[in-house]
């Protein structure tokens, strides 16, 4: 499997990074720090390696929230980030609300307990919907303030018993992308006026993640960095899906957190890794340990000196030339793109049914547009209907 040779390499890059940076101690984030940190577990028990880790407890939904100090347009715009299918319980759920204490305020601004607010493709039914959730956000934004200073005075009780407030520097582990979570962590950190000496590292950032950079936070990438080099980019970001997928942790995403009897803390789950995935999952995780255990033997530390164009042509291989074989079995994993409770799971790449093919073929556009693989989800498909998806768009660039 690809995620093999990436983690032997990712780790090395890892390592370098950290002693050039005089970092000791890394926090390996979950969800998709999870395959890492069984791997540098192995690597650190096979070789000397002067560093320490954490899996961390993390994501969006439970940073998102604790971050919030104020009902802006930014934060609008957080709280009202569409998925699929939402309704008026869900967006209220998602934030740790009770929906039914709602109920007359809702009615307020012409919504109703349970009313669907977006569509299956992810978006607001209408404008006139999203201003009026808007409305409502801000009419309830003393319950949202206090439901965050809850939640964000738990995180950093969580925070201090793992040490993150170091005053030495650590490393944050991630996959990266729009490094939400390390501008997060650091709008909580300035909120309490905490000081959080950390850097990113990851595997590769967008140049959405510019504004994070441009606050002054540390960051790192190790194959495309704030989208350069582009053809690097180019190659990763259609099979972000697929990264995600092999990295992926054998549980749900972490939305709370509580403090047992004992002092330790324990994650709350927003939703189930369906079975075929945990299934998955586990054999990318032991084909992955097996490589690294068995490549350690062979080298002093895990590297792979120049490893990273090795890694494009993997990357494209697998993103950009899957076999239908590949596609089918790889496209059956779920992606959730929102975050929180209610944001409905879909499979990466999986074409419609033969028959619903046959009798509406124009369910094959909808799915190929909305699908998290294109190049997956036409790999399934016969040569006429990728000619007919082909000559649906009118622009190769929609493609």
């Amino acid at each position: 499997m690809k995620a093999n040779p990436i983690c032997c390499a990712y780790l090395s890059w890892l390592f370098a990074a950290a002693a050039e940076r005089g970092i000791r101690r890394l926090y390996f984030l979950a969800r998709d720090g999870y395959l890492l940190y069984d791997a540098f577990k192995l690597v650190k028990d096979r070789r000397n390696v002067p560093l320490d880790a954490t899996y961390t407890y993390s994501s969006r939904r439970l940073f998102y929230l604790a971050a919030i100090r104020q009902i802006d347009k930014p934060t609008l715009a957080v709280l009202l980030t569409p998925n699929l299918s939402l309704s008026t319980e869900h967006f209220l759920t998602r934030v740790g609300l009770s929906p039914h204490e709602y109920k007359a305020k809702l009615r307020r601004v012409g919504l109703k307990l349970g009313e669907r607010l977006t569509s299956t493709s992810g978006n607001f039914l209408s404008i006139d919907l999203r201003q009026r959730l808007k409305r409502f956000f801000r009419m309830i934004s003393s319950d949202l303030l206090a439901k965050a200073a809850t939640e964000r005075a738990l995180l950093l009780q969580y925070l201090d018993y793992i040490k993150l407030f170091s005053r030495e520097p650590v490393g944050l582990v991630d996959i990266g992308w729009a490094a939400s979570i390390l501008r997060s962590l650091h709008d909580i950190s300035a909120i309490e006026g905490r000081k959080l000496n950390a850097t990113g590292f990851f595997f590769a950032t967008w140049a959405t993640a510019e504004p994070v950079a441009e606050r002054g936070h540390k960051m790192e990438s190790y194959l495309v960095h704030l989208d350069k080099p582009s053809r690097l980019r180019d190659v990763i970001m259609p099979g972000v899906a697929v990264i995600e997928a092999m990295f992926n942790a054998p549980h749900g995403s972490i939305v709370a957190l509580q403090r047992g009897a004992d002092g330790e803390f324990l994650p709350t789950y927003g939703d189930t890794v369906p079975q075929y995935d945990l299934h998955a999952q586990t054999l990318i995780r032991r084909g992955a340990l097996e490589f690294v255990d068995d490549f350690t033997k062979l080298s002093p530390v895990p590297s792979i000196d120049g490893a990273g164009e090795y890694l494009a042509a993997l990357m494209r291989r697998i993103a950009l030339e899957p076999t239908k074989f590949e596609a089918e079995q790889i496209g059956r994993m779920a992606h959730r793109d929102g975050f929180g409770v209610g944001s409905p799971a879909r499979p990466i790449a999986r074409p419609p049914g033969r028959l619903t093919r046959i009798l509406a073929k124009g369910s094959l556009v909808t799915g190929y547009r909305n699908s998290h693989w294109r190049e997956g989800f036409l790999r399934q498909l016969s040569d006429d209907e990728r000619v007919f998806i082909h000559e649906s768009f009118e622009t190769a660039a929609e493609l």
